[in-house]
């Protein structure tokens, strides 16, 4: 699976698994991202969620261009859609989501970096503060506050 998932300490960790490819986003690697967010968010022992890559080079290389190289428009279009919500889910989770960023962020994923919760990979995943509501994705969406204070018209960070 393209997405690891554990849980430690009440934190759910997903991780983004394609090393060699550095971590980039393919169709089936959203579509795992999706159903473990939701599952993460779902989960009553669960009070944050971290998103980190596999290996030492890359957070993830943003999406896969081999994939694009052979889309056909429409199909690009639908990968690129799949991307978009699955950004728009980060941003409308009731749980928090860090991005612990190991290597390199590139595409979607470089996208405000300094507006993440935490900038590098905790030490433990205990180490994740739960007043900060950060996300960032890979499909490049990165939204910062509380839901309720987005709800209420408050200006976004």
């Amino acid at each position: 699976m393209p997405v690891q998932q554990e849980v430690r300490d009440a934190v759910a960790v997903l991780t983004l698994s394609r090393p060699k490819a550095l971590n980039a986003m393919s169709v089936e690697m959203l579509n795992d991202l999706d159903t473990a967010l939701r599952e993460a968010d779902r989960d009553p022992n669960v009070g944050a969620i971290v998103l980190t890559g596999d290996g030492e080079k890359a957070f993830c290389a943003g999406a896969d261009i081999g994939h694009m190289l052979e889309a056909t428009a429409q199909e690009a279009r639908t990968f690129a859609e799949l991307g978009h919500a699955v950004a728009d889910l980060i941003e409308g989770l009731d749980t928090p989501v860090v991005a612990a960023v190991n290597g390199f962020a590139l595409g979607g994923a470089a996208n405000s970096p300094s507006r993440v919760t935490s900038a590098s990979p905790p030490t433990t995943p205990g180490s994740v503060s739960p007043r900060s509501r950060s996300a960032c994705s890979p499909a490049g969406a990165v939204r910062s506050g509380s839901p309720a204070r987005r709800r209420s018209g408050s200006p976004r960070r």
